[in-house]
């Protein structure tokens, strides 16, 4: 049976980066398996002040560094716009976050829900 996994990644006032999922999840990768997603859907706030993109890692606990741009076409960054919901391809990936390509002029939450296929 599948199970529906939701994280709020916030990007704070003034800043370019959210928190990731596994932030949500306090680094525990065993609460949600980014891995064994079925759909990923992602719902923007209202307004944001840059462009947001999706950025996966492929470890836990992940740095800066680790994170790298989503792509679901090879050279077409996924892109998030204010007010909508998009569904993500299947990332193989450990971590997500958000990142807008210039400072946010107020705290903005992005709702990511997560459906896992459960084995058995």
């Amino acid at each position: 049976m599948p199970h529906v996994a939701r994280a709020i990644l916030s990007i704070l006032n003034g800043q370019t980066k959210s928190s990731s999922v596994q932030d949500h999840f306090g680094g525990n990768p065993g609460k949600v398996a980014l891995d064994n997603a079925a759909t990923i859907s992602i719902k923007a706030p209202a307004a944001l002040t840059g462009v947001c993109t999706i950025q996966v890692a492929q470890t836990v606990p992940a740095l800066d560094a680790d994170f790298e741009n989503y792509q679901d076409t090879p050279g077409t960054d996924v892109v998030i716009t204010a007010g909508k919901t998009i569904r993500v391809g299947l990332p193989s990936c450990s971590d997500l976050r958000i990142i807008s390509g210039s400072a946010e002029g107020a705290q903005r939450d992005f709702t990511c829900s997560i459906l896992e296929e459960l084995a058995g």
